[in-house]
């Protein structure tokens, strides 16, 4: 299943695209988490600020957690409305179980990045990705509709797209920076991968010089989804990842 919003093969696109973290609606204290995480057996997560006297108010659905940090179900639908190629109706088991599993990736790789120092972001860093990320959409009225039924607040946006900036520097400190393409192998792609294909394809095979830039990129970018996918596989095996709920 093909998303712009990542398992291994969303994070091979993610390279080149915007990067969420999928943090929960519910901010709640860590004595309030605690209880969330108590609550796994059921499945659902509590609000954590209740009146003396009141009874427990379940808003979310407790669906996974990656060493004891949630994922709630909330997650996943902002995940879905966040994509432009997404359905706008409630998702069918197979779109929500592949989301489930890449907000897991994700959360990987978000406890990874936590442990380095923290990247400045600016407000004008989170205004040009928010500007990059509804353009994808036809328009800012469609974009906005598709965020309101999961109560994706403007609130809420801006600090998973701060989140997501973060990840996308851990990305590039943790594998991109080691990557190093040669001349050979972009000759080697050249002649062996892009000239046959623009060939079949009937288009002017334009000269190396002007396309190697844009080889160097994809190179790098398979080179990078290579780490990554051996670093889930080995990030999965060490983590303490519970499933509790999958459609």
């Amino acid at each position: 299943m093909q998303m712009n919003w990542f398992g291994i093969n969303c994070i091979r696109q993610a390279l080149r695209r915007p990067i969420v973290r999928f943090s929960l609606m519910l901010m709640v204290s860590s004595a309030c988490a605690t209880t969330c995480l108590s609550a796994a057996e059921d499945g659902l997560a509590v609000k954590g600020n209740m009146q003396q006297g009141s009874s427990t108010i379940i808003v979310d659905r407790l669906v996974a957690t990656v060493n004891n940090q949630p994922i709630t179900q909330s997650e996943i639908l902002w995940q879905i409305a966040l994509d432009p190629a997404g359905p706008t109706g409630p998702p069918q088991p197979a779109l929500y179980s592949a989301v489930l599993h890449q907000l897991i990736d994700l959360k990987l790789l978000d406890q990874e990045a936590e442990k380095l120092p923290a990247n400045e972001i600016t407000d004008a860093d989170i205004d040009r990705y928010s500007d990059t990320l509804m353009k994808q959409f036809p328009s800012e009225a469609e974009f906005r509709k598709r965020l309101a039924p999961v109560g994706l607040t403007n609130e809420i946006m801006r600090e998973r797209v701060r989140h997501r900036l973060e990840i996308l520097h851990f990305i590039d400190f943790r594998f991109r920076a080691f990557v190093i393409v040669t001349p050979q192998e972009i000759e080697q792609y050249y002649q062996k991968i892009f000239v046959p294909s623009a060939r079949e394809k009937g288009q002017v095979v334009p000269p190396l010089d002007q396309v190697s830039r844009a080889i160097e990129r994809d190179l790098a970018d398979q080179k990078v989804a290579g780490e990554m996918t051996t670093w889930f596989e080995e990030a999965r095996r060490r983590s303490d990842i519970v499933v509790l709920y999958e459609p």
